[in-house]
This record gives C-alpha cells, sequence and structure tokens, in this order.
C-alpha cells in the first residue's frame, strides 16, 4: 500500500516542486513565451474536461471547475474585501475535500444530484454572505485566533489555515490507506490553490500554477482511465489485458501458473454474491503477498494468472 501511496504522489511532487521552482524562470523567459501562457490554462480545461466527459469521472471534471473558477475569480478581481477573500479561500479545501471523498456517481446522472445540490448550496451562502455580511460569519471567518504578528507572511485568515492545514492531513492519510490518483491529484491541486491564493496576483504567475493544477487534473484522469482499462476493480489485480499486453513484452523462458476456485459457483449461490467477491478479494491479497518476481493477474471469474 505504500508503494502504491508514494507511486500516486511522485507525479504531482514532480509537477508541485517543478512550478515552485520554475516559475520565475518562466517570467524571465521571452515575452512572446510569457503571453502564451495566457492561454494554456484553457486548453489544459478544455482537454481536462473532455477527457472527464468521456470517461464519466464527475471528482475531476469538479477540480478541473473549481481551479478555473478560483482563476475566474483572481483575474476579474472579484474578491474586493476580505470578507470575499475569505469566502474564496475558506471554500477551496472543503470543496476539494467534498470532491475527493465523494462516490464516483458521474456527471449526469440522478444519482449525481446531490452534488449539484451542495454546489448551489455553496453559491447561495456565498451570495448571501456577500450581500448581507452576517457578523457570525465574518467573526468565524475573519477573526484572528492567534497574535496577528505570527501570520503577518500570509493575506489568508487563520480560520482558513487552520482548515487548510487540517484538510490537508486528511488527505494525506487518505493517500496511504486509500491510495488513488484521484487523492494525490487533490492533495496536490489544494496545494497549488493555496499558494495561488497567497501569491502576489501576477497574470503570468497565475497562469503558471493554475496550469500545474489543471496538469494534475490530466494525470489523474489519464491515470483512472488507465486503472479502469487495466486493473480489475474487485480484487485491484491487472486483468486479463495487461496480461495479453505483458505476454506481448516479454521474450525467452517464462512459466505461467493458473489458479482456478473450485465450485466457486456452488459457493456463491450457497452464501450470495457478496460474500464471493470477498473470498476473491482475500485469494487475490494472498497472490499479492507471494514473494518473488511473479505478478499476479485476475483472468476473469475465479481464474487468476
Amino acid at each position: 500500500m505504500m508503494m502504491n501511496s508514494l507511486k500516486s504522489l511522485i507525479p504531482i511532487l514532480v509537477i508541485l516542486i517543478s512550478v515552485v521552482y520554475g516559475y520565475q524562470q518562466f517570467l524571465r523567459s521571452p515575452s512572446l513565451i510569457v503571453d502564451s501562457l495566457a492561454y494554456l490554462p484553457l486548453m489544459l480545461a478544455a482537454l481536462v474536461g473532455m477527457l472527464t466527459i468521456h470517461f464519466n469521472r464527475s471528482a475531476i471534471f469538479f477540480f478541473m471547475l473549481l481551479i478555473m473558477s478560483v482563476s475566474g475569480v483572481l483575474i476579474f478581481e472579484l474578491t474586493p474585501t476580505a470578507l470575499h477573500y475569505g469566502l474564496l479561500s475558506g471554500f477551496v479545501p472543503l470543496l476539494l475535500l467534498f470532491f475527493t471523498v465523494m462516490p464516483e456517481r458521474g456527471l449526469l446522472s440522478v444519482r449525481s444530484i446531490p452534488v449539484y445540490a451542495a454546489l448551489l448550496l455553496v453559491l447561495v451562502f456565498s451570495a448571501w454572505t456577500i450581500i448581507e455580511t452576517p457578523d457570525l460569519v465574518q467573526y468565524y471567518l475573519l477573526t484572528d485566533w492567534l497574535p496577528a504578528r505570527y501570520f503577518d507572511w500570509t493575506p489568508l485568515p487563520q480560520t482558513v489555515i487552520f482548515c487548510s492545514l487540517i484538510i490537508f492531513f486528511q488527505l494525506l492519510l487518505l493517500s496511504f490507506l486509500r491510495p488513488s490518483p484521484l487523492v494525490a491529484a487533490s492533495l496536490g491541486i489544494l496545494l497549488v490553490l493555496l499558494l495561488v491564493l497567497q501569491l502576489e496576483k501576477n497574470a503570468y504567475v497565475l497562469n503558471v500554477f493554475i496550469s500545474a493544477g489543471l496538469l494534475m487534473c490530466l494525470y489523474a484522469v489519464m491515470q483512472e482511465s488507465w486503472r479502469m482499462a487495466y486493473l480489475d476493480e474487485l480484487t485491484d489485480l491487472p486483468g486479463r489485458r495487461a496480461l495479453r499486453e505483458r505476454f506481448q513484452s516479454i521474450s525467452g523462458t517464462y512459466t505461467v501458473a493458473m489458479l482456478d476456485v473450485d465450485h466457486f459457483k456452488k459457493f456463491n449461490d450457497s452464501y450470495g454474491h457478496d460474500t464471493g467477491d470477498e473470498v476473491l478479494r482475500m485469494i487475490a491479497s494472498k497472490m499479492k503477498d507471494v514473494s518473488g518476481k511473479g505478478l499476479p493477474y485476475r483472468y476473469g471469474g475465479e481464474e487468476f494468472a
């Protein structure tokens, strides 16, 4: 599990480190290169949008939507007051966590209605807060809970900082307990958007960091699509397609061992398919623990290789 987590996190870390240490180099580049960055987020967002719609991956689509929303708000300077800025920065980690942990229900299915209802609720609450500016919201969002001198380095409200730290560690823990490209991308996007909100609102810098967040979305949707094609959803083992491609890539002498669960249909009929699924997961976990250079695959049904 640790190895799977690192495999998911490393590409995100590479993107993050590259953009943090390299964005100043973009500003020293010829003006033509810098100006071209203005179109990069739009192109990446369009690509991510098309892929997520094609593969029906709602969480990554909402990641992209959140990134572009933050970008639009900052570009058009729609946060003139501390309350506006606090609302924007406060909803970023909360929505990221929500999109990450919600079950994948597709973009246009009836089961995704609660997600759209939650987004509508966020918009309504934001509009109400901006219009009415309730004292209670301002108090909890903008109050300095600790001496302000410790936070001179950031424009983010202390409440947002504490909330972001809690959600960051939740996502980090989730990336080790349930490693996936989606969780890794969510973790990286959280850091990117917090950096966007932290740094000077320079259009070029904004485009670089927004593009980095969209690259993380692109990585996530491509990895999720690969998992759909090559990994068995039930056992998390490589499937028949992966085995076939493995055969095409190896040469020389090798051995293939096939494993078939005897009387599995009778077991399913007696104890139910849910129990049968648990048996298949147990067998897969035992096969993963086998040492040596052999690789386990789920060939189909109750057959393994």
